[in-house]
């Protein structure tokens, strides 16, 4: 779990621009969550949304720590104009909860073991485009 979050706040601390720190990380996320299915599947059947507060109080600091993360890498993108006009503290768990319900499916429609994190990402970061910069972002990639 510290792996996790410490790769995401390392791929925040990237320089360029603001979806490129967003594309960095989500990628962080999803290759760790690929390659440590069985803890996805755990964080999946506790039943928490991730765009929410979670229940325990050991969680929340880090899920806190997170939306704050989340909530100020939004911010600079919408006050530098590369994302759209919204309220951060509405999208910031938007972001979240995309990448869960994404990631479950993309998951489990991948049933031969053959996953591909970066052919997941690709496709998560499409919706999260779409989400946060509003563009019909077919076949965008984080490089886009």
């Amino acid at each position: 779990w510290r792996t996790l979050l410490e790769g995401i706040a390392a791929s925040r601390a990237i320089g360029g621009s603001v979806w490129d720190r967003i594309a960095a990380s989500m990628r962080g996320i999803v290759t760790y969550l690929v390659e440590h299915e069985a803890f996805f599947r755990i964080l999946i059947q506790e039943g928490q949304a991730w765009g929410l507060d979670p229940r325990t109080e050991s969680a929340r600091d880090d899920w806190q720590n997170g939306m704050d993360g989340t909530r100020a890498l939004i911010a600079e993108g919408i006050e530098s104009g590369e994302l759209l006009p919204g309220d951060p503290d509405l999208l910031a768990p938007s972001v979240n909860a995309l990448l869960q319900a994404q990631l479950a499916r993309l998951l489990d429609r991948d049933h031969d073991g053959g996953r591909d994190a970066e052919a997941i990402a690709d496709e998560i970061l499409v919706s999260l485009r779409r989400l946060l910069c509003g563009a019909d972002a077919a076949g965008v990639t984080a490089a886009a």
